[in-house]
């Protein structure tokens, strides 16, 4: 774990100049794409599609695997907070106690 002056805010990530900002329109995009194909194989043919689906499966599930991990580092951020449940009391109530530096 960081020390507590290196710990990253949420925000850090999720605001528009975060770190996560140029990744804004990636995962959902390409994980509905690769569903709706690997959905209508059978019509790939007369769509001209002729790309295997080996490409298609791989990038559905890698997409999978990119969802688990999401939410496993959440899951585990959320635990980081003065408490094992202060992050996520805070996202329930709204309120979250700070302590100040004097």
């Amino acid at each position: 774990m960081a020390p507590k002056e290196q710990v990253l805010s949420c925000e850090e990530c999720h605001s528009r100049d975060g770190h996560l900002a140029n990744l804004e329109g990636f995962y959902l995009p390409l994980q509905l794409l690769s569903g709706l194909l690997y959905y209508y194989y059978n019509d790939w043919v007369s769509w001209g599609f002729t790309a295997g689906l080996d490409g298609v499966a791989f990038l559905h599930t890698a997409m999978a695997f990119v969802r688990l991990l999401f939410l496993l580092v959440h899951i585990y951020l959320t635990t980081t907070g003065g408490s094992l449940l202060a992050y996520i009391q805070s996202m329930i109530t709204g309120w979250e106690e700070v302590e100040e530096d004097l």
